[in-house]
């Protein structure tokens, strides 16, 4: 191994414009939709959002589609909406840089 190697300890963002993220996670019990609020709302809704689905009884991937529902979120929330109902958890990650 080479001694003289620098790595960052921590994860870093470099770039020239602000980033803004939010995650969070939400639970479905048999459900199709749910909503998501933001802990801080965005300036608007000119923001980027990652779905994961995890079903809760097996520990793997929920055998379902979800999608955020564009005419039912805003700058302060998110709708997400499943193809079929489960229940599970969907981590959700909200972006917007610049």
């Amino acid at each position: 191994k080479y001694p003289f190697v620098k790595a960052e300890k921590r994860a870093t963002f470099v770039g020239d414009r602000d980033l803004i993220m939010e995650m969070g996670t939400i639970e479905f019990n048999n459900e199709t939709e749910k909503d998501f609020k933001f802990e801080v709302p965005f300036v608007d809704d000119l923001y980027n959002i990652m779905l994961v689905v995890r079903d809760t009884g097996t520990g793997e991937s929920a055998h379902v589609n979800v999608y955020v529902d564009n005419t039912q979120s805003n700058d302060k929330k998110i709708r997400v909406v499943a193809s079929a109902a489960f229940t599970g958890k969907v981590d959700i990650v909200a972006v917007k840089v610049g």
